[in-house]
């Protein structure tokens, strides 16, 4: 709190405001900071989306703000090595030990992940979300070969 009231003597103001709109009890500090941050965190969001920054901005926006995935990962590796020839941007370790792959992509010049036609009432991916896909395929196959190498679980998780 000395920190906020130093370094940012405006947001003390914005706090108050912040607990009196919401309900909160200005004894839950943390909290207020938390709501705080990820508001500013879903501006920046909303900016970066609005701008279609590239991977690596999205990237670094994710590894500050991995609280978006949820709460069942414990861990985001810095190892995103899958082997000596790609790289994912992300795999996480959820609470059961187990690793998900994660793969940003840019918005690009279509912002559609389906086509507009239907087939047979069913829903028909984009190219450039078919060609995600299958990046994410073909990581997660690689892993499941390496499922039994030491080396791999030890250095990102079970698989």
């Amino acid at each position: 709190m000395n920190e906020l009231i130093k370094d940012h003597p405006e947001s003390i103001s914005l706090l108050i405001t912040t607990a009196i709109n919401h309900d909160i009890d200005l004894s839950d500090i943390n909290k207020l900071i938390s709501f705080s941050n990820r508001k500013k965190a879903l501006k920046e969001f909303k900016e970066n989306y609005k701008n279609d920054v590239n991977e690596n901005v999205w990237q670094k926006w994710f590894e500050k703000n991995s609280w978006v995935l949820g709460t069942d990962f414990v861990n985001i590796s810095d190892d995103r090595r899958i082997d000596v020839k790609n790289i994912a941007d992300f795999i996480a370790k959820n609470m059961d030990g187990f690793v998900d792959v994660i793969e940003i992509k840019k918005i690009g010049e279509s912002k559609k992940f389906f086509e507009d036609k239907e087939d047979h009432g069913n829903l028909v991916p984009s190219s450039s979300l078919t060609r995600a896909i299958t990046q994410l395929a073909n990581y997660l196959s690689t892993l499941e070969h390496k499922a039994n190498d030491l080396d791999t679980t030890n250095r990102l998780g079970k698989f």
